[in-house]
């Protein structure tokens, strides 16, 4: 799978590479025959599998979220809808905040359709507690997941785990994913910070061996 927040990809990709499109805030969305217009292309050949919606729209833009009201996001779901794709939920900063609440809300009130929930998590190399927040999305919204972002992160920054540990996490993660038929994808998202001691990006760490292994 490959996604870049955006609805559309300007590289040229070989066709083992499924491109899922993203409609990446509500206020960016236009009418439904403009949007099914301007993106003909993927509409009508080689259409996509699915769409997302709605990056973090908890999170200000200067935070790298969408800052996406929960009536803008219902307001503009019609036409989402209308497109005939399985449809992604937004993945907010915070999975359990008051944003998905009140935004799975308004979707079950207005008999909207939502078929998979997007989660974001960053967190300290646990599998298992990782696997825990994710079945967790999973009941509380009824929907399978989609992982769109995950990483190991230190926010605390002290540097209480190596690079050998976070090749565990995620080696472990992968095998508990794998298993369950309700985590339907997951992307990880490389989160390198500001940390001066972190390698360069020419220099291996072990986690990106386990991949190799996957």
């Amino acid at each position: 799978m490959l996604e870049n927040y955006d609805d559309h990809t300007s590289a040229s990709l070989p066709p083992a590479v499924n491109y899922v499109p993203m409609i990446y805030a509500a206020q960016y969305y236009e009418p439904l025959s403009d949007a099914q217009a301007r993106d003909s292309g993927w509409l009508a050949s080689a259409s996509p599998d699915y769409l997302m919606t709605f990056n973090e729209p908890d999170n200000s833009a200067a935070g790298g979220g969408s800052n996406t009201a929960t009536n803008d996001a219902i307001g503009a779901w019609p036409y989402i809808q209308a497109l005939n794709l399985p449809l992604v939920s937004p993945a907010t900063a915070n999975t359990f905040d008051s944003w998905m609440y009140s935004f799975y809300s308004l979707i079950a009130t207005n008999n909207y359709r939502v078929d998979y929930t997007a989660v974001h998590q960053y967190v300290p190399p646990n599998a298992s507690s990782l696997m825990g927040q994710l079945y967790s999305a999973y009941t509380t919204w009824g929907r399978p997941v989609w992982l769109t972002e995950f990483s190991p992160v230190d926010w605390n920054k002290t540097k209480s785990w190596s690079e050998d540990d976070d090749y565990n996490f995620l080696a472990e993660f992968m095998w508990q994913a794998e298993a369950q038929d309700w985590l339907k994808r997951y992307a990880i998202f490389p989160f390198s910070g500001t940390n001066s001691a972190a390698p360069g990006w020419t220099t291996a760490t072990p986690a990106p061996s386990s991949w190799r292994m996957a």
